[in-house]
């Protein structure tokens, strides 16, 4: 019997990101159920690495009696941290890292992802997000956008046509000048 299973988690703030969320639920459930098939049928998990399933060798499934689940993980955003992430993955983008001023102006790795049709995706939470300050330097009034107009202006110089930009996660409330002074 096959069955398929979704996992669809938001992100636990502070402690881990959708993503790894999904991916923590997912190798649980292939803890416990011997036969997990793991996002479109490319991995198994049935043991350690080159056991053979129950002595047959082959895909599990094979007999109609045994239980196979396929697991397809899907991460929640909501524009904030891990958005374009995200968004880059399900469209089939390719990750872009670069470096830029961060919040308070230190300079960070900040990634974002190029479509093959002149798009890109971002969320502002990887060059300008609250992720990125420590507790005691949060201040709203000292932070800027200025490092997610630098990703926007790298976009640009590698042929974006459009941007899709997360805004969630950020901080600042600099409204976007350290955006627009950026480009």
């Amino acid at each position: 019997m096959r069955v398929k299973v979704l996992i669809s988690l938001a992100p636990f703030k502070g402690t881990m990101t959708a993503e790894e969320a999904c991916e923590v639920v997912a190798h649980a459930l292939s803890e416990s159920i011997p036969y997990t098939v793991q996002s479109g049928g490319e991995e198994y998990f049935a043991g350690e690495e080159g056991e053979e399933i129950r002595g047959k060798g082959g895909k599990p499934g094979s007999d109609s009696s045994e239980l196979v689940v396929e697991v397809e993980t899907i991460p929640v955003v909501d524009g904030g941290e891990g958005t374009g992430k995200a968004m880059g993955k399900l469209f089939g983008g390719k990750p872009i890292t670069v470096e830029v001023h961060g919040p308070v102006w230190e300079k960070v790795q900040a990634t974002y992802w190029m479509l093959e049709d002149g798009k890109a995706v971002m969320d502002m939470a990887s060059a300008s997000g609250l992720n990125l300050v420590a507790p005691e330097e949060r201040n709203p009034l000292n932070t800027t956008t200025y490092g997610t107009g630098e990703m926007m202006r790298d976009t640009m110089g590698r042929g974006a046509k459009e941007i899709w930009l997360g805004v969630g996660g950020s901080a600042t409330v600099d409204g976007g000048l350290g955006l627009a002074l950026a480009l």
